[in-house]
């Protein structure tokens, strides 16, 4: 079975639910506003239901009381969340009847005090870590959701939120490892000439990853529990400053220029139009991608064209098997796309392709529209410096000011061309700057954008036209992947380039060291490898027996994992070299940020480089939440039953007696209605909030049971 983080991630909360077993065999999730983020990345709650769950309740929100039922409750550790933990128990009667608490990231030990000296210690069944603390994006990708990392590590403003942020992010590093059950090996990069201050960021997220990752080795006897033929794995730990170009360029694979030119909504909603086929009126859907949808699984790395032609080629199969028409080969992509829409059948595959075909055109309509071909091909002599045929670019800024002026380039895109010419050509002189700038219509926001570059260490501004581009020995820039290049996409992103050298174990062991010594031996053989034994805290390959002389040992054995986090954001390039390198050397190849960089992202990032703290909007900044006041109030009684009007002055007539009146304005009670996530809406469970199926003991002995 293909390996999938996503998947893991899901089979780890499953566990957990069904572990737990209550003595009403329904129980309620309780959530907080984080920790519903992340079990709703990767679950629908309509699977959580099914895992004996009567509702999803958020902790902060008002909840009945099911004193009779028990709870699990999975929480970030923040002091207003533990307050919530402790009201729902200093109730008389308490919320539930029992909890089990799984913290994520886990609880401190103030925080374990706070909660087993409260009343809520009586009810608590369970107090434990759960190490959940990413979001798996895609089979191979996590991130944090996190888009302040590049303000955090790289403006001066914020150099005390350095190290909190550091031991944070290791200890998310550790919960990937810990779901795979993972003991890697750690190497970080070390520039050997660095130019800026922040160059010592991955050695100090190493150590303290290093350090996190042993303590909870030497506390958890069970880790690592990987297959035993499973060879050893390692971690790199990489910069954003090892590639600057790459964020600016355009990239032409599917995924990437749909998050480069569409408007996509928390990076997997793309909401378009279509045509009622009988009504002619316009409605708007919203697609979702994710790993449900295959169509985007299987295009989303393939360059655009052949994305194009993979979606024409399911529609025609489509429309083929659905439909009754005749000379459909010959029908345009046009034509076929409203022969599908005007089917009388819905599927879900037909709401994917209709997707799907919308944002091939759109991006098709953008790339002639934007001369992004011409754009793309500048953009690649200056991030590769060289032409097409091998050549240095030595007419690049004379091919380049064309673009610059012209009307139907985007003021990003000028931004963004200017951004590699100042890589190009490590810094100009002030004056050249403020002419480039000039000539592209740059306001003084952009202009800052990009002086901000010199705090990732590369220089913008020149002493002097005699002042010397500093040597700096390259990473070889290419990578055997078996991908094929074109005019505009010859561009490798150096993640690509470390990772090809990592897997052929021919990383410089200056620029990549270990963060404990190691033979250089370690990766020689990868198939023969395996994990540590837990017995100590070191991570040391040992070898199995030979395999060499089994022609089919090979294939069993389980892929080598290889795990990638480059702090500061990863580009949509990057994820799909984690796919390339998986797929050309058998690796599994798990790459990491706290959030995808899109050009847009980067360069509002950039700017907030140097901006003032206060102007920053970071979550450390912001008052401390508290807890609502209305948890330690009693339930508000149940709505009041609105009788209908007719129906009031019939029962009036019989009795002699005017109709009354109910109010049904908005200072009404509000519903006591369970929450919106619940298994079911039937009547019992309203009105009781027991699970369907279940019988309530107390009415038992009032009234036989029925079933309707």
């Amino acid at each position: 079975m293909p390996f999938s983080l996503v998947d893991s991630y899901r089979q780890r909360i499953f566990e957990l639910l069904d572990s737990i077993v209550v003595r009403n065999n329904y129980k309620y999730l309780v959530v907080d506003d984080y920790t519903s983020q992340l079990i709703d990345n990767v679950l629908p709650t309509i699977d959580i239901l099914k895992h004996n769950v009567s509702a999803v309740e958020r902790i902060e929100e008002r909840r009945q009381t099911r004193s009779s039922f028990e709870a699990v409750y999975i929480l970030s550790p923040r002091p207003h969340i533990l307050d919530c933990v402790i009201a729902d128990f200093s109730r008389n009667p308490p919320r539930y009847g029992a909890a089990y608490l799984y913290f994520v990231p886990m609880l401190d030990e103030n925080g374990r005090n706070k909660i087993l000296s409260s009343p809520a210690a009586n009810y608590v069944k369970a107090c434990l870590p759960l190490l959940l603390d990413f979001m798996p994006i895609e089979s191979n990708i996590f991130t944090f959701k996190d888009s302040n990392s590049l303000p955090t590590f790289y403006n001066r403003d914020c150099f005390d939120l350095v190290n909190p942020e550091i031991i944070k992010t290791a200890r998310r590093l550790v919960s990937v490892c810990a779901l795979l059950g993972e003991y890697p090996l750690i190497r970080f990069y070390n520039p050997k000439e660095p130019t800026h201050e922040a160059y010592t960021l991955p050695y100090m997220l190493a150590s303290v990853f290093q350090k996190e990752l042993d303590e909870y080795a030497r506390a958890n006897r069970n880790f690592p529990s990987v297959e035993e033929n499973r060879p050893q794995s390692f971690f790199l730990i990489l910069d954003r400053s090892i590639d600057l170009r790459e964020p600016f360029m355009h990239e032409f694979t599917y995924e990437a220029m749909a998050h480069d030119l569409l408007f996509i909504e928390d990076g997997n909603k793309y909401t378009y139009e279509i045509t009622d086929s009988e009504t002619k009126d316009r409605e708007q859907v919203v697609g979702l991608l994710n790993e449900q949808d295959l169509i985007w699984v299987a295009l989303r790395h393939k360059y655009i064209a052949d994305a194009m032609e993979g979606v024409h080629k399911r529609i025609v199969k489509f429309t083929e098997d659905n439909s009754s028409f005749v000379n459909i080969q010959n029908a345009s992509a046009s034509q076929l796309k409203d022969i599908m829409l005007s089917m009388k059948v819905f599927t879900k595959e037909k709401d994917q392709l209709s997707l799907h075909s919308n944002m091939t055109e759109t991006i098709s309509e953008l790339f002639n529209r934007t001369k992004l071909a011409d754009i793309a091909n500048i953009e690649q002599c200056l991030a590769t410096g060289l032409t097409e045929d091998g050549k240095p670019p030595k007419t690049v800024l004379e091919d380049m000011i064309p673009l610059l002026d012209d009307e139907h380039v985007s003021s990003r895109d000028r931004v963004r061309l200017v951004a590699l010419y100042l890589l190009f050509r490590n810094g100009v002189i002030e004056a050249d700057f403020r002419k480039l700038c000039l000539h592209a219509k740059l306001s003084a926001t952009d202009m800052q954008l990009l002086r901000n570059l010199d705090l990732l260490g590369s220089p913008v501004i020149k002493a002097s036209l005699k002042e010397k581009k500093p040597f700096k020995k390259k990473i070889r820039q290419e990578a055997d992947d078996g991908r094929e290049f074109t005019e505009i996409t010859r561009y490798v992103p150096m993640v690509k380039v470390v990772l090809d050298e990592a897997v052929k174990n021919t990383l410089d062991l200056q620029t990549f060291p270990y963060t404990k010594d190691q033979s250089a031996a370690v990766f020689a053989a990868p198939e023969n490898l395996t994990p540590q034994s837990t017995n100590s805290s070191t991570p040391v390959a040992r070898r199995n027996k030979a395999t060499w002389h089994d022609r089919g040992a090979y294939y069993n054995t389980p892929a080598q994992r290889i795990f990638v986090f480059l702090p500061g954001g990863i580009t949509y390039a990057e994820v799909c070299a984690a796919y390339d390198i998986s797929e050309a050397h058998n690796k599994e190849v798990i790459l990491g940020s706290e959030d995808f960089l899109d050009p847009q992202n980067w360069l509002r990032n950039l700017l907030r480089l140097r901006a003032p703290r206060n102007t920053l909007d970071l979550p450390a900044d912001k008052p401390a939440p508290e807890m609502p006041a209305f948890l330690l109030e009693p339930d508000l009684p149940p709505p009041t039953h609105i009788v209908n009007s007719s129906q009031q002055k019939q029962q009036a007539s019989k009795n002699g007696k005017p109709p009354t009146t109910t109010s049904t304005t908005s200072s009404s009670v509000p519903s006591s209605a369970p929450h919106k996530l619940s298994r079911n809406t039937d009547h019992h469970h309203k009105s009781s909030g027991n699970p369907p199926g279940h019988f309530d003991v107390e009415k038992k002995k009032k009234s036989k049971f029925r079933l309707f």
